[in-house]
């Protein structure tokens, strides 16, 4: 702890989570990280803040993970462990470092960078999809970002490339049990 800049540093095979509800849904966000350094608010005895809350956290050293899972919130029906929440997609971005800004609500991703979103867990290739249920589902996976917000609050990622380089977008979907085609940017 460096009490004089209101900071804590973990080293070493670093894990936070944040968990945001809603009234239909809750997304858990999982970080990893080799360091992580987190900035806490100023005024720690304010009655407003909770002991999860920070200022800004820093995760970097290695690949950084952001993991995000959005499920469907069923409220207080059932105990957690034996409750099945039904999972409505989620990311996973991968990058040099991770920057959480708490006041914005904001992730900023350094590059090199990838990006993979999806509204369903992804099948092994050779998996039956006929289970997979009614309706389509798909995933993309956006590579060589150079810097790369994400926004939950309001559902956005905006991506810049890496200089010299040009974002590359993969995207497949399933529809009825069926692969579509692979569409390439």
């Amino acid at each position: 702890f460096l009490s004089a800049a209101n900071q804590v540093i973990f080293e070493d095979s670093c894990r936070s989570i944040i968990t945001r509800k809603d009234p239909n849904y809750i997304e858990e966000f999982t970080l990893l990280s080799e360091l992580m350094t987190v900035d806490l608010p100023e005024d720690t005895n304010d009655s407003s803040s909770s002991l999860n809350s920070v200022k800004h956290l820093r995760a970097e050293g290695g690949t950084v993970i952001l993991a995000a899972v959005k499920k469907a919130n069923q409220g207080e029906k059932l105990p957690r462990s034996t409750e099945t929440q039904k999972e409505l997609g989620g990311l996973k971005i991968l990058c040099r470092q991770i920057d959480y800004d708490s006041q914005q609500e904001m992730f900023l991703a350094t590059g090199p960078g990838k990006v993979v979103i999806s509204n369903t867990k992804v099948p092994e290739p050779n998996e039956a999809t006929n289970g997979a249920g009614p309706g389509m589902q798909w995933w993309a996976e956006v590579e060589n970002c150079g810097i790369l917000k994400y926004l939950p609050k309001e559902n956005r990622i905006i991506a810049d490339s890496e200089p010299g380089k040009a974002l590359s977008v993969e995207y497949i979907s399933i529809e009825n049990g069926q692969y579509g085609p692979v569409v390439l940017a």
